[in-house]
């Protein structure tokens, strides 16, 4: 027997579940699991990638002290899978990866942060692209924890150059706003943007260009960069009497600022951009938006 009985005239266990009350304490459990989970799963990354830093140091110090040639990583593997009982995670290849993350931070307390937050297969792709270069190394790693990149997408960021396009677009940040606004403002965009994943043809017009960056968000998204969020497209703004269309408006969490983008097919246009700028700029006492 129940040492909590059911008061008597109880509601209903279905109509219970039914109720706005139930799904907001199922929504809170939810989430409070899902937080969990995901603080464990760092734990975990964190206790891994330095479990192979130690392994990888170990490796470099007896390598340098007693002379072991790269033989002896292959005849390590083998022991260690064979008294761990599996394979996984330990192979010659994974060692000698081991080996070079070591070598790149030979002293435990200067290993960036950063790299405890990044999966061990992100790492094998940074050092295989970034060994020589433990700066880029570093940024990169940056960058994937702060946008939770899957290791396609490091890849595919890395193959189109995201550190030489990454603040280099033309902009007048620097006259506009103040300087620390300006340098995040800056270092929000990007020169040029590839948008590799639309399917258009050369006569394409900007409606379909919209359209397909709409059809596909998430990659959109992703090109754009972390702290964007979509706001709607073709949104009304009142200027005077007249009204115009955004054709697609952001809003950045960082900069807090809604970003607005025109989308043109063809040669840049200076007129075009002057339009804009005294639409938004020059007379937004007179400019009334719709959100």
């Amino acid at each position: 027997m129940s040492r909590h009985p059911v008061p008597h005239g109880a509601p209903d266990v279905d109509a219970v579940a039914a109720s706005a009350t139930y799904r907001e304490l199922i929504e809170r459990l939810k989430q409070r699991i899902r937080e969990s989970q995901a603080r464990a799963a760092r734990a975990v990354n964190t206790e891994l990638v330095m479990l192979y830093w130690s392994i990888g140091r170990e490796i470099v110090e007896k390598q340098q002290t007693s002379g072991w040639g790269d033989d002896i990583v292959g005849r390590i593997a083998q022991d260690l899978a064979a008294d761990i009982g599996s394979p996984r995670g330990f192979s010659r290849r994974n060692l000698f990866y081991m080996r070079r993350f070591a070598a790149l931070w030979p002293e435990r307390e200067k290993v960036p942060s950063v790299m405890a937050q990044i999966a061990w297969t992100s790492h094998r792709v940074l050092m295989d692209r970034f060994s020589e270069d433990p700066q880029l190394y570093t940024w990169y790693a940056a960058k994937t924890a702060g946008n939770h990149w899957s290791v396609r997408q490091l890849q595919g960021q890395i193959n189109l150059r995201l550190h030489e396009r990454q603040g280099a677009a033309l902009t007048n940040f620097e006259i506009a706003l103040d300087a620390a606004d300006a340098e995040r403002a800056l270092q929000a965009t990007k020169d040029p943007y590839v948008f590799d994943f639309l399917e258009l043809s050369e006569e394409a017009k900007e409606r379909q260009l919209e359209q397909a960056l709409i059809d596909d968000i998430q990659s959109f998204l992703i090109e754009l960069g972390s702290g964007f969020a979509f706001y709607g497209r073709q949104r009304a703004l009142l200027v005077g009497e007249r009204e115009f269309f955004l054709d697609l408006l952001f809003y950045h969490h960082t900069l807090r600022r809604f970003i607005v983008i025109e989308l043109k097919i063809g040669a840049f246009c200076p007129a075009g951009v002057r339009q804009q700028d005294e639409l938004l700029f020059e007379r937004p006492r007179r400019a009334t938006p719709d959100w």
